[in-house]
């Protein structure tokens, strides 16, 4: 199916290109597309296309690291992420106030939700990669550099939590779980790893203050 999909629209992209410098927007569409698809091979061929028209395009260099990831690539996953929070910090150099969007839907491991930062996405995704690495100290970094970006984003709370409980900081942890119940999280989550009569009265505490 891919291979006559690609087919279809191989000429177009080489059209659109003598057309006009900006089409990058349809090699992302195919990008995408094939990512759904699986055909992680050709989705990364059209996202290093659109980098060929914008070096420094956040999303495109996101969701390359997405790509290499499902590739279990995860050196060029990881190089890959790290560049999405370079070349965004150096935009927010030029241009204060201004978010990033795409017309992807969000997916775990994929294309990034509209209106979100892509450096919150890569240090998401940077944590993610290190817990599965089991470089704890590394994934907390990541997560905390995250909620800076996100601060009302509940399951970030819930995994520091959980790698402060890992690294024997139940206190640091319980301030964690508190947020994350705070912010709408669900309390089974928590019970697996902490006691939620401490929460509570730490709760109870930080209100009386």
């Amino acid at each position: 199916m891919s291979e006559q999909f690609n087919s279809q629209f191989a000429r177009l992209p080489r059209r659109s290109q003598k057309a006009q410098k900006d089409n990058k927007d349809i090699y992302d569409l195919l990008g995408s597309i094939f990512f759904k698809l699986e055909d992680f091979p050709n989705s990364l061929l059209f996202y290093e296309k659109v980098l060929e028209f914008d070096p420094d395009d956040a999303m495109s260099l996101y969701n390359l690291g997405c790509i290499h990831f499902a590739l279990k690539d995860h050196v060029k996953a990881e190089e890959h992420w790290k560049l999405t929070i370079q070349k965004e910090n150096k935009k927010k150099q030029t241009k204060t106030g201004e978010k990033p969007s795409s017309s992807l839907d969000k997916i775990e491991h994929s294309v990034t939700v509209e209106n979100r930062l892509f450096a919150f996405e890569a240090h998401k995704s940077l944590g993610h990669l290190y817990l599965k690495k089991n470089l704890k100290e590394k994934a907390l970094v990541e997560f905390l550099k995250a909620i800076e970006l996100e601060p009302e984003d509940a399951d970030l709370h819930l995994e520091v939590g959980k790698i402060y409980i890992e690294l024997n900081n139940p206190e640091k942890a319980n301030d964690y779980f508190k947020k994350f119940l705070y912010l709408g999280g669900k309390e089974e989550k928590v019970k697996k790893y902490s006691n939620m009569e401490s929460i509570k009265l730490l709760w109870e505490v930080s209100d009386f203050l």
